[in-house]
């Protein structure tokens, strides 16, 4: 049964040819929908035999998003960004999803490789994929990206846009196919892209006044640039509509936490914690401010569930380690931070605890060298 891929893209010359190859032997059209690019693009995505259509953009991702699905042929769709890939020991996977009966679309494995293990969700790559073994951990999404065009499944939001919406009362299945999405692997890579969400995000909002998300999303873009001010204006909006939201209770406190407001910060982890006990942030970022206040037993338990949460997780075994430094338990610190270090061996912050704690211990060879390596890379 054929499929289409429907992109859009713009100034995607260095992903979109890696993109398209990575569909081929496993989709029959490849639609391009540029929105303006400027560079070679079109051009390459044109030599690789995809359906290149251009239009204006107009602010308003959702409406080239369905642009595309109207130029599929094929029943069938995948949607997919130009900084995304499947990986070719996946294609196998398909037909037999498209061949199913009864079934509309399928929710598939996003995995946004970042090496910033402080992402909500994070988790180290576990190198089942060897074309992506190399790269840093990722934090997942689950989105339904493979379905029926015929099922009338469309996209809504002029910024990140969704078709949650349209999925009611469709036919909507769990896939074990898996995206790699290769664009936050360097804050420069999404600076102009974050620039202009912020755009579209306020543009949003001045449509939708009355939308909490709206305002939930743009505090994240804002806390992107590291602007916890304006990012805590809209999040106190967020609050006032919808109260109840854990996510916009969690970002609040987040926000609170990087503004040095570490009591108010806790209250608002904590409210998340009630409403969701095993909320993995809620329970590092409390616990790690717990620590910082001195209450040890209580940051000890909370860190101590989320190991329990997500044993793959460098983050609480890293708060943890410090923890126990700080109360002289030396050799169970080491334990830990080594444990942090086996989780996420490029991020080099578990050094400098981890050779303090050798230097305490007498083993003064093996602190030198960690610090020689948190050198060396601090040059790099």
């Amino acid at each position: 049964m054929p499929i289409s891929a429907c992109i859009i893209a713009k100034d995607e010359q260095a992903n979109i040819g890696p993109c398209i190859q990575s569909l081929q032997g496993l989709v029959d059209q490849v639609v391009v929908v540029d929105t303006g690019s400027t560079d070679a693009t079109v051009s390459i995505a044109e030599e690789l035999g995809a359906d290149v259509y251009s239009i204006p953009f107009t602010g308003d991702f959702a409406l080239a998003r369905n642009y595309s699905l109207d130029k599929a042929v094929h029943d069938w769709v995948l949607v997919i960004d130009a900084d995304e890939r499947v990986a070719k020991e996946d294609h196998h996977l398909v037909s037999s999803l498209i061949s199913r009966v009864g079934v509309d679309g399928y929710r598939i494995l996003i995995r946004n490789y970042t090496p910033d293990a402080s992402v909500q969700g994070w988790m180290p790559n576990d190198g089942r994929y060897s074309e992506y073994a190399h790269l840093p951990g990722f934090f997942p999404f689950n989105l339904v990206r493979l379905f029926k065009r015929s099922s009338g499944i469309r996209y809504e939001g002029i910024v990140h846009e969704t078709n949650e919406r349209s999925l009611v009362g469709k036919r909507i299945r769990q896939s074990c196919l898996v995206i790699h999405h290769l664009g936050r692997l360097t804050r420069s890579q999404t600076r102009e892209k974050d620039k202009l969400y912020l755009e579209l995000g306020e543009k949003k909002i001045s449509e939708n006044c009355d939308d909490a998300r709206a305002y939930y999303e743009l505090a994240k873009q804002w806390a992107l640039e590291r602007n916890w001010e304006k990012a805590l204006e809209l999040l106190e909006t967020a609050l006032r509509l919808d109260h109840g939201d854990p996510d916009i209770l969690f970002n609040y406190a987040l926000c609170l936490h990087n503004r040095g407001r570490a009591t108010e910060a806790v209250d608002y982890y904590q409210k998340v914690l009630q409403m969701e006990p095993d909320h993995f942030g809620a329970l590092v970022n409390a616990g790690c401010l717990m620590r910082q206040m001195g209450k040890t037993e209580e940051s000890r338990r909370l860190l101590k569930s989320a190991i329990a949460q997500a044993p793959h997780h460098p983050a609480p075994l890293h708060h943890l380690g410090i923890l126990e430094m700080e109360c002289g338990n030396l050799e169970q610190a080491v334990e830990y931070l080594l444990g942090a270090l086996e989780r996420n061996p490029s991020d080099p912050s578990h050094l400098v605890p981890l050779a303090k704690c050798y230097a305490l211990l007498g083993r003064l060879r093996e602190a030198q060298l960690l610090l020689d390596t948190v050198k060396n890379s601090s040059r790099a």
